[in-house]
């Protein structure tokens, strides 16, 4: 539904989604009707609808839509971002024992490679969430209601619209976009400034 009213209302672009794939264009919209899969297949409220619109391969727009709490977030690049109308901006947090960390990860990646990643997370002294939603998550980073979201490899619809909500709330991030399509996802950290440099220091 979602990919037929963005070709009827813009015929000349591109859709790339989860459930039926797609191509890259100039001008791209990235869809993912359902984030949070799991949670929503089982009765949980925690799942989401991500659209993120790219042109010239940069992130323009990111919409995000949790159904459950009737929560729209959304932003444009380099105009901020915001939650049912009221600007978002993320929390500050300097020290990792007062941090709370959203993760995820999926079956395709080395149990190795996250069980050390874990580790060195709790010896730094974070709390860890996994809720299942990415792009959920990463509002949430962006509203202040949670301080960091890091996952070794994330698909771009997963992630791309709540990428953009964290750089417009005053978030940093990792280059997520560099050869995103090529590699078909990358490692995304996201985070308060003050948490961004912390957490990069453990890989």
């Amino acid at each position: 539904m979602i990919r037929n009213k963005v070709i009827g209302a813009f015929p000349g672009d591109v859709v790339l989604g989860e459930e039926l794939g797609g191509q890259t264009g100039d001008s791209l919209w990235v869809v993912d009707p359902i984030d949070g899969t799991s949670n929503f297949v089982r009765g949980q409220s925690f799942w989401c609808v991500s659209i993120s619109y790219l042109r010239g391969g940069k992130p323009v727009v990111g919409v995000i839509y949790a159904p459950a709490t009737d929560e729209l977030f959304y932003a444009q690049a380099g105009q901020g971002a915001f939650c049912n109308g009221a600007p978002m901006r993320v929390k500050k947090v300097n020290n990792e024992s007062e941090a709370v960390l959203e993760m995820d990860w999926s079956p395709s990646e080395s149990q190795e490679e996250l069980l050390s990643m874990l580790a060195k997370f709790l010896k730094a002294g974070f709390e860890f969430h996994r809720s299942g939603s990415c792009a959920l998550c990463l509002a949430n980073v962006a509203n202040g209601k949670m301080d960091a979201y890091w996952e070794v490899f994330v698909k771009p619809w997963d992630a791309l619209a709540g990428y953009l909500l964290v750089k417009e709330a005053g978030g940093q991030t990792n280059d997520f976009e560099s050869n995103l399509f090529e590699n078909q996802g990358n490692l995304i950290i996201a985070a308060s400034p003050e948490l961004f440099g912390k957490i990069v220091k453990l890989f």
